[in-house]
């Protein structure tokens, strides 16, 4: 009876090894997107860039974050940001976490800043005092006015598929446009708008 109690203790440990190997029982997908999401909605760059494959761009973001003005919007912006997780699934080396994600509208916030300067952008042009660092500032201001003070600044919502890579045991995201659209609020329809009109 003793022997066949250490038989059944044995397969139930080997059984209990291929589970943590095999399904991911203590670094799933889903808590990389967890932990990614989280240290983006604090705003700490860096720390996100640690749960995704490492690429140019995302260099460059970061390395804009670490300049104080880019920081302050960069900071209101994702602070902001909220998710939550639909669903997950895990194929071999490959997963895909499905997420919902709000974000300020900074297409509309953009757009809407943008036609506010407008007057002022075509007024300095024609002044002799013109200054484009002025400008600039200017829009910064009026950008962080919208984004933090305004307490019904546009939001939007958008469900969008992570794509995540095993490497070295460790699951790390994919970025691709669709979770910096998410995660922006769909800036980079703004840039598409103005290759469309050129």
């Amino acid at each position: 009876m003793r022997r066949y109690g250490r038989c059944l203790t044995v397969s139930i440990l080997v059984a209990l090894m291929f589970c943590i190997a095999g399904c991911d029982l203590f670094t799933p997908p889903k808590k990389t997107v967890e932990s990614f999401m989280a240290a983006v909605e604090k705003g700490d760059f860096t720390t996100a860039g640690q749960f995704v494959v490492p690429n140019e761009n995302l260099k460059s973001t970061i390395d804009k974050t670490n300049d104080p003005e880019s920081e302050k919007i960069f900071k209101a912006v994702f602070t902001k940001v909220s998710h939550t997780i639909v669903s997950t699934s895990t194929s071999g080396e490959t997963a895909q976490v499905t997420t919902s994600i709000t974000s300020p509208d900074l297409l509309r916030i953009t757009t809407s800043v943008m036609s506010q300067m407008m007057p002022l952008a075509v007024a300095s042009a024609f002044s002799e005092n013109s200054n484009q660092d002025d400008i600039n500032q200017l829009m910064e201001q009026y950008l962080m006015n919208a984004i933090i003070t305004d307490p019904n600044a546009p939001m939007t919502t958008s469900e969008v598929v992570i794509n995540l890579t095993k490497q070295d045991g460790k699951w790390l995201i994919v970025a691709d446009d669709n979770l910096t659209n998410a995660l922006t609020g769909n800036i980079n329809k703004l840039s598409a708008l103005g290759k469309e009109s050129k």
